[in-house]
């Protein structure tokens, strides 16, 4: 299998030039970062002949089915199937883009990288001195919490509120001093630019006159996922009319609300392990609950999910808890949150606490494990809001009823999974005694109405599946692509096959095929430039679905995979009989029969042309030459074959 281990794992395509960085620099990373010494940093290996085996990261297994190759310098799950070489396994495990993980591991094997823009080397040295200052701005604030006598009082809050010492430490809390001044003398003392500092939201300026924003509060530190400091939130310890209790960094060239969750940096690896993710309000709840050992938590800081949150945390786990405060507030941000989570086909529960208590106050009072007995009562989202409209008086009215059967059919509506919206709308009829065709005619308004009511030009982000029932909508998408010529090439239609795939919503579908196929690849010109965004997309932590295409996808691109999508045959018309059966097996199974088809029609491409060339030579060494070559190339064939039987 010479060639094909050639193929394995894939390369970036066109991404370095794009990135700006060569492929002969990725090539010098991948020969530096021994794919051994890569992964035992984060997985116990354990020697197993050539190779070396241990529980896989990706997925919660007892016995090992994760394998580190060093002649390959490749990884490959026999679980879950994912896999490929250091720059991806770094992707994969720290959640990284591709060039950061490039970056990191060209940093730990000292090896550099060259830009080929001096603007390109100006705009990065001016991102680092963003996060230089962040970084000092915090230590200060440490250093005023830990070792000024003057600031004890605020320690004594902490310990009142139950934190110890070693969450103060592990979450970098500090103060920033009520006396104004020390914060602008320190920024001049280690030669910061102030200027940057204001855009930063550490200062302010009014009147001409410069100011500390965060003076005299405390301050929760704030990192993105990888661990970086990229802003803060202060709160104020005593009582003021003349100011909100809580100031937030505003955002900045570092720093973008909508893409962060506060405590994600340390409990990523917690929510991967356990398989969910338990979603809090506040930088206290965070900080509590993991001190009391319940590490699979994030917070939103006051707002209610974003899209950008629920892709992030969507590479952790697929399993959403939601605990938001009991009052009004608390319930907007849990229904503007379900709406979210569900579009992105995710699963979802709501879990809620006593009134009056939060997150932090109910883990002080009765420890961890009866939080965690109001985890495994958390309800179905469908439960928790028909309660809350039945707690709220809706359910005796008709008018009222009827607003609160469509607000909780819209959030269905937006599910991409057709058979998990029957599924829901059903649970739905059956509360309110309704007939189910009242409610997909309800479903079917609300998708119409989502596409009307957005921008031209983002109507194509619509989450409609490919199972969706036909709606106008699908016969503009129809209109506007001339019918094409059917494609009876098999390689064409293999490629066409593989496309779809690349839009299920299926992390782990788009690892397979990437693991085997690089998008340079593909012969059809709009297949290799669909296939390279969709890497990329990849790369930076996105998982392409129909509800997502983006404008890194020219519109050609976009009407050509919506067309697709609309076709009358699903994906095949071997995968609409298994259908029924196990939807997510059936993909799978598909999956990789389309990847073994794309490598054996090109090893029978490629036998096809040895044997046509031995026909016409009459070079007796190249005779020889050839037939070893056809010898080689079916081997590799049977080698194929063999090796992708394993993945059924």
């Amino acid at each position: 299998m010479a060639r094909q281990q050639k193929r394995l794992p894939p390369s970036p395509g066109k991404t370095p030039t794009k990135l700006q960085i060569p492929e002969e620099k990725i090539q010098e990373i991948l020969l530096a970062a021994d794919i051994v010494d890569v992964v035992s940093k984060h997985v116990r290996l354990k020697k197993a002949g050539t190779t070396y085996k241990g529980l896989c990261p990706f997925h919660n297994e007892k016995t090992p089915s994760f394998v580190v190759t060093p002649k390959k310098q490749i990884y490959h799950c026999f679980g879950c199937h994912k896999g490929g070489n250091a720059i991806k396994f770094l992707m994969e495990y720290s959640n990284m883009s591709f060039l950061d993980a490039v970056r990191a591991l060209a940093a730990e094997y000292g090896i550099d990288l060259p830009s080929r823009d001096d603007r390109s080397n100006e705009e990065q040295k001016k991102y680092e001195e963003y996060y230089d200052i962040t970084k000092a701005t915090i230590r200060f604030f440490a250093g005023q919490l830990l070792t000024q006598s003057e600031n004890k009082h605020i320690l004594e809050y902490l310990r009142n509120r139950n934190i110890n010492d070693a969450s103060i430490q592990n979450f970098r809390l500090g103060y920033a001093p009520g006396v104004r001044g020390k914060l602008i003398e320190f920024y001049k003392k280690e030669g910061f630019d102030l200027k940057k500092a204001t855009e930063l939201g550490f200062l302010g300026e009014s009147e001409g006159r410069m100011y500390e924003r965060f003076s005299g509060r405390l301050i929760f530190p704030i990192f993105s996922h990888h661990g970086r400091e990229i802003g803060a939130g202060g709160r104020i310890l005593e009582k003021r009319s003349d100011t909100g209790k809580y100031i937030n960094s505003p955002e900045s060239p570092i720093y973008n609300k909508s893409k962060v969750l506060y405590g994600l940096s340390h409990s990523k690896d917690e929510i991967r392990n356990l398989d969910h993710v338990i979603i809090v309000e506040g930088y206290l709840d965070v900080i509590s609950l993991f001190q009391n050992g319940i590490k699979n938590i994030a917070a939103v800081s006051g707002t209610a999910l974003t899209d950008e949150q629920v892709k992030l945390l969507s590479n952790y786990t697929k399993n959403f808890y939601l605990l938001f405060d009991a009052d009004e507030a608390g319930y907007k941000a849990a229904m503007r949150s379900i709406e979210i989570v569900l579009k992105h086909n995710l699963n979802l529960k709501i879990m809620s606490l006593p009134e009056g208590e939060d997150p932090d106050s109910f883990v002080h009072k009765f420890g961890a494990k009866q939080f965690l007995e109001q985890v495994k009562t958390a309800r179905e989202f469908i439960d928790y809001q028909y309660l809350s409209f039945q707690k709220a008086g809706y359910l005796d009215d008709p008018e009222k009823m009827t607003s609160a059967i469509k607000e909780m059919v819209r959030p269905v509506a937006l599910i991409p999974d057709k058979l998990r919206r029957t599924v829901l709308l059903k649970a739905i009829a059956e509360k309110f005694k309704l007939r189910e065709r009242l409610l997909e005619e309800e479903v079917e308004r609300v998708r119409t109405d989502e596409i009307e009511n957005r921008p031209i030009e983002h109507r194509d982000r619509l989450p409609i599946s490919d199972e969706a029932s036909p709606t106008r909508t699908t016969a503009v998408v129809r209109a506007a692509q001339p019918a094409r010529e059917p494609v009876r090439d098999p390689i064409k239609l293999n490629e066409i096959e593989l496309i779809k795939l690349m839009f299920e919503g299926s992390e782990e579908v788009l690892q397979f095929i990437f693991q085997f196929i690089r998008p340079e690849e593909y012969t059809v010109p709009i297949h290799y430039g669909i296939a390279e965004k969709v890497y990329e997309e990849m790369g930076n932590g996105i998982i392409p679905t129909l509800a997502s295409i983006g404008d890194e996808f020219t519109e050609e691109e976009k009407q050509y995979i919506f067309d697709l999508s609309v076709e009358k045959h699903r994906i095949s018309d071997h995968l609409d009989d298994l259908l029924p059966t196990d939807p997510a097996k059936a993909i799978s199974i598909h999956t990789i029969d389309c990847v073994k088809k794309f490598r054996l029609l090109r090893l029978e491409a490629q036998l096809k042309e040895i044997h046509d060339e031995i026909a016409r030579t009459t070079d007796a060494a190249r005779t020889v030459e050839l037939a070893r070559d056809l010898k080689n190339t079916h081997d590799e064939k049977r080698d194929m074959e063999k090796f992708m039987e394993q993945f059924k």
